[in-house]
């Protein structure tokens, strides 16, 4: 029932103590950002179905992927000061998360690629990871891994939540310098 104009969807209404709208839409458009996961139980790679109920020694390696790039024409000015015209990928910038959190069965956890592992404070494992996919200040592909010692395996939900970053121009006044 919402009335839809561009790519924003418009409303009036007259509001008389509480009024609570929500909007549900079938995105059928290309993800912006994908992710995709990898594991191997015993240096063998697994599907996660032949995962689950499986002991042994997990890794699991999750690839994130900004999948916005196109080519462009962009025009720079040299060291020179002449205007030069090349083809680049240009990306949209992303920052984002993901958390999950390992049940008690799964210990020894180790993580050197980014998972912040902490106590979930009823035995389980709270892994978090920050993402950023920005142009010119990271890859646009980051991947992240942990390892542990399991028992009975299960796979735990995951939650992943990204965000477009918006630049804007800084209208403050800076010091020139000559």
């Amino acid at each position: 029932g919402f009335t839809v104009e561009g790519d924003s969807i418009v409303e009036e209404t007259d509001v008389d103590g509480q009024l609570r709208r929500r909007a549900v839409s079938d995105f059928d458009l290309e993800l912006p950002v994908t992710v995709s996961v990898m594991y191997r139980l015993d240096g063998q790679e697994v599907s996660p179905a032949d995962l689950v109920g499986k002991s042994g020694e997990v890794d699991v390696t999750y690839t994130i992927e900004n999948m916005t790039g196109s080519e462009e024409q962009i025009s720079i000015t040299d060291g020179q000061g002449n205007e030069v015209t090349k083809t680049a990928m240009i990306y949209d910038p992303f920052a984002g998360s993901m958390s999950f959190t390992l049940p008690p069965n799964y210990t020894d956890v180790v993580s050197d690629s980014g998972f912040l592992p902490a106590g979930d404070g009823r035995g389980g494992t709270l892994m978090n990871l920050s993402v950023t996919l920005v142009p010119g200040l990271t890859d646009q592909v980051l991947e992240a891994n942990f390892t542990a010692q399991v028992e009975d395996a299960v796979i735990p939900p995951v939650s992943l939540s990204f965000l477009p970053l918006v630049v804007r121009e800084n209208t403050s006044t800076r010091p020139q310098l000559e």
